[in-house]
């Protein structure tokens, strides 16, 4: 774990791994640049970095983990006030969970994964990632079977409506966010709640 107070940081040529959680809690990083060599970012390794607002990922990355760059709160005073800006290369093969903060504005240059109003889903649209959209009422698009894990983590959206394709709510797909489902009626298709999918939420959830 790296001293929380570095502003700047520059990891060494070379390193393969970033470990679940090497920069967490790193209030004051501003600037992390990452090497060429760089092939996994562990669980919540950026977490908690408030003041990141852009992060440059190399052409060498395969794994992103859930909660990567977890980069928001709002009870955090000195807080960034612009989006954390970040490219999903086109190496990257698989992504665990939500990895981003809900203020991120993504983009991808990868064919396993598709952008639908700055969210992240499944190449084939059936797994929705992670949502990061602006909007005030959400609508999950038609087609989609899966929230993934901690989709709307901390999410601000007030609300948000659930597709008639839906199959399954990921485990913390809802955790910490405040928008009401679907005004607490689950579409039919509904075929699993997974384990704390709605966790420290305070929205309105069941009918």
């Amino acid at each position: 774990r790296r001293e929380k107070r570095l502003i700047n940081y520059k990891v060494k040529e070379g390193v393969r791994l970033i470990c679940n959680g090497a920069f967490y809690d790193c209030k004051k990083l501003e600037h992390i640049e990452l090497p060429s060599s760089i092939n996994f970012i562990g669980d919540n390794a950026f977490a908690r970095c408030y003041l990141l607002n852009e992060i440059i990922l190399p052409d060498s990355l395969l794994y992103i983990g859930d909660g990567a760059f977890d980069c928001d709160s709002p009870f955090f005073d000195e807080n960034r006030t612009q989006p954390l800006h970040i490219t999903i290369p086109s190496s990257v093969e698989m992504i665990a969970g939500n990895p981003f903060c809900y203020n991120t504005i993504i983009d991808c240059h990868n064919e396993r994964f598709k952008i639908i109003d700055n969210s992240l889903y499944s190449a084939d649209g059936k797994v929705l990632i992670s949502c990061c959209s602006e909007k005030k009422v959400f609508t999950i698009p038609t087609g989609v079977e899966r929230i993934g894990k901690s989709a709307f983590r901390k999410s601000p959206i007030e609300e948000v409506v659930l597709p008639p394709t839906l199959r399954i709510i990921d485990e913390y797909a809802f955790y910490g966010a405040s928008c009401q489902v679907n005004n607490g009626i689950f579409p039919e298709s509904l075929e699993e709640i997974r384990d704390k999918a709605f966790g420290g939420s305070r929205g309105l959830y069941y009918g």
